[in-house]
């Protein structure tokens, strides 16, 4: 039995702190849904870390919380909205997002496929040659962009 299906009948559990554990989108919906269809559940608050948060995920907290009190506390995550336009309307981080998820990657497991040092930070052009390698389909411009947002101390070390 999973943790998804552990909530249906649990009745006990106030607070799931999932943290960097290996969960998608479809895991974390999932979830919410068996928190959804749960009468015995207690679940007031769950954590989750280092994921791509979609626009389903939160509309359906909504819906559970006209029916009792849940809070999803999300950290370390990327949050996209799932909307279909052109490419060259989209900016780089919904890009990005789209990637990881599509690829069923956690943020922190997408930096960790470009830090072939294992020493937890990227620099500006680690990343900008990760994410070409990896073909996510962004421009020169928006790569230069993400590189720049992403260390803002301008250091050099892109930690994750």
């Amino acid at each position: 039995m999973g943790i998804s299906n552990a909530l249906l009948v649990n009745g006990t559990l106030e607070t799931l702190t999932i943290g960097l554990n290996p969960l998608t989108i479809s895991g974390v919906v999932q979830l919410l849904v068996n928190i959804y269809k749960s009468r015995v559940t207690k679940l007031r608050l769950v954590e989750i870390e280092g994921m791509v948060i979609h626009d389903k995920i939160l509309q359906m907290v909504e819906e559970i919380n006209q029916s009792r009190p849940l809070k999803l506390i999300y950290s370390h995550c990327v949050k996209f909205k799932s909307r279909f336009v052109e490419l060259n309307e989209k900016n780089a981080f919904d890009i990005l997002g789209e990637y990881i998820s599509a690829h069923m990657l956690r943020v922190v497991d997408f930096f960790r496929i470009m830090d072939r040092n294992n020493n937890g930070y990227l620099t500006r052009e680690q990343l900008i040659n990760g994410l070409q390698k990896l073909e996510v389909p962004v421009s020169q411009a928006q790569l230069r962009a993400i590189s720049v947002y992403v260390d803002p101390t301008r250091k050099n070390k892109i930690t994750y």
